[in-house]
């Protein structure tokens, strides 16, 4: 008579031998899969290699760079351009460089937006040395690295380049940002407005705008007024 102890065991024994023969079956059908899988993937690769080599200009994220490393490296591009550098990730730049990449190109503005990270700690703002969100393009302009600025904007009317002066201290208005090119915003009396208010998204004053409403929190909202299509239209 076998006690309840020897009991278990012995039922635990029986369905690991019942278990076992599909328990290594399962572990080579999945170790196929791995297998045909990775050639299949292969195959796909040859063949957009194939066609990506015959293209002057390839474009991806520098996530897709890193995850289609093996692609990248038989297509062998001599030359990487990335742009908005400034909000690009050290590591994410240096996974888009490849053995037979001969000329790097960052092209973005230091002086603008970092790049995400998630964890403040990792961030530069919290001094604990570790600056994860401070770009390569950031790291080699203050340290010496020469550069090439570009010095007049296309874009904005002189009002409005005027306060971004503080930071671009050199920038020169191209011609077609003159009265001429870009007249005065009807329906109000001045190109730049400044709208200082009280609305809060906090439930109970929900702004509503057409068929958009903006769900609940406590920040006060950004709103600007401009005049377009001849209606006054407020953008969050």
């Amino acid at each position: 008579k076998l006690s309840y102890r020897q009991r278990t065991a012995q039922s635990a024994q029986w369905r690991r031998d019942m278990n076992e023969p599909q328990r290594t079956k399962l572990t080579q059908v999945l170790e196929h899969r791995k297998t045909v899988s990775k050639q299949l993937q292969a195959l796909k690769n040859s063949e957009w290699a194939r066609v990506m080599k015959n293209k002057r200009v390839i474009g991806c994220t520098t996530t897709g760079a890193s995850m289609l490393t093996n692609l990248l490296q038989d297509v062998a591009p001599s030359v990487v351009v990335i742009e908005e550098a400034g909000e690009v990730l050290e590591a994410h730049v240096l996974a888009s460089l490849q053995a037979n990449t001969k000329h790097l190109v960052m092209i973005g503005d230091h002086q603008q937006l970092r790049p995400k990270v998630q964890n403040y700690e990792l961030e530069i703002a919290s001094n604990r040395g570790n600056d994860l969100d401070v770009s390569m393009f950031e790291r080699l302009v203050k340290s010496g690295l020469p550069i090439t600025t570009l010095q007049t904007q296309h874009r904005m009317r002189h009002e409005i380049s005027d306060i971004i002066r503080m930071t671009y201290p050199n920038l020169l208005d191209g011609p077609q940002t003159t009265l001429e090119h870009r007249p005065h915003m009807r329906g109000v009396d001045k190109d730049i407005i400044f709208v200082n208010h009280g609305i809060y998204e906090d439930g109970e004053n929900i702004i509503k705008l057409g068929s958009h409403k903006f769900g609940v929190n406590k920040q006060i909202l950004d709103l600007t007024i401009v005049y377009k299509n001849e209606q006054l239209c407020y953008h969050l």
